[in-house]
């Protein structure tokens, strides 16, 4: 399917010019306890619990380990502060430099992590060719996943966008609009 939209409904994680601008005066880590400061105690038990498998790899400093916990305490942190997420968008830029790296395994955390919470997953990206080729070559996907590309009008990527059978949006103007 293949839709041009104005704007993006849901929710991009991580913020990642938040984590930017803190980079400046705190360490990774620091960021990371004060966010989880902020969570009462049940969600704090289950996001050990979630990530529990993902301890070593954390520790390792694993990118798609270290995505998905900074995606997860993003969603918790808003979800605390009484919003409704309906759908999780993932930052271009993590999308992207997964898409670099050929790591599959940022994609198939973020779904997982879509599926725990029960919100749409969704991605952007500036890469639409070599994103859709790695979607594609994923073992599962998600049925309602949605891929948000910017509209450049590249009508070569459109041909290929509607014979990979993903829900694909382009999004008018850059950066796309929140609200």
């Amino acid at each position: 399917m293949l839709k041009r939209v104005n704007r993006i409904f849901g929710h991009v994680v991580p913020d990642v010019a938040r984590i930017a601008r803190e980079m400046t005066e705190k360490s990774q880590i620091s960021i990371v306890l004060e966010i989880v400061k902020l969570l009462p105690l049940l969600k704090l038990l289950f996001l050990g619990i979630r990530n529990l498998p993902n301890l070593f790899f954390l520790l390792k400093k694993d990118y798609a380990s270290g995505v998905i916990l900074l995606a997860e305490l993003e969603y918790l942190k808003e979800e605390r502060s009484g919003k409704k997420i309906d759908e999780l968008i993932l930052h271009s830029q993590m999308t992207d430099m997964a898409i670099l790296l050929g790591n599959k395994k940022v994609f198939t955390g973020f779904l997982s992590l879509c599926r725990w919470y029960g919100v749409r997953p969704a991605i952007f990206s500036n890469n639409s060719l070599y994103c859709i080729q790695m979607l594609s070559g994923l073992p599962f996907l998600s049925k309602d996943l949605i891929v948000y590309f910017p509209d450049d009008g590249n009508a070569s990527i459109e041909e290929f966008a509607v014979k990979s059978k993903l829900d694909i949006r382009f999004v008018r103007g850059f950066p796309p609009s929140r609200e």
